[in-house]
């Protein structure tokens, strides 16, 4: 049962730190929009019915990329610590899991009987 419990913790820790490597890849592109986005924008095939539902829709979009490029820009210098911080909260609450559960099979084990040989 203990095998289990570090087979499994250590598929998890893999998981969780190709996760953290993704993630940290990710923070790192560099996201600035270039060209003409309100060009693009007039060519969307719904333009024209947006344009009667939601009449700021094009201003909407527009500070929402800059808010988006706002957040990756600052991520960008400190994702690599928060990244590194939640991977290593997560790493430490998985391996204190794996540790609690093989202190209970410990514990359970010892409180059973020994098994009766069957007889043949």
């Amino acid at each position: 049962m203990h095998r289990a419990i570090w087979i499994i913790t250590a598929l998890l820790v893999g998981l969780w730190s190709l996760l953290a490597f993704g993630l940290h890849s990710l923070l790192g592109i560099d996201i600035r929009i270039s060209g003409d986005i309100g060009a693009w924008l007039d060519q969307l095939p719904m333009s024209a019915w947006l344009d009667a539902w939601a009449p700021a829709w094009r201003e909407l979009v527009l500070a929402s990329l800059e808010l988006v490029q706002a957040v990756f820009a600052w991520l960008g210098g400190a994702g690599s610590w928060i990244v590194g911080l939640v991977w290593g909260i997560g790493c430490a609450l998985l391996l204190i899991t794996a540790l609690l559960l093989s202190a209970l099979v410990a514990l359970i084990r010892r409180t059973m009987p020994p098994a009766q040989p069957r007889p043949a």
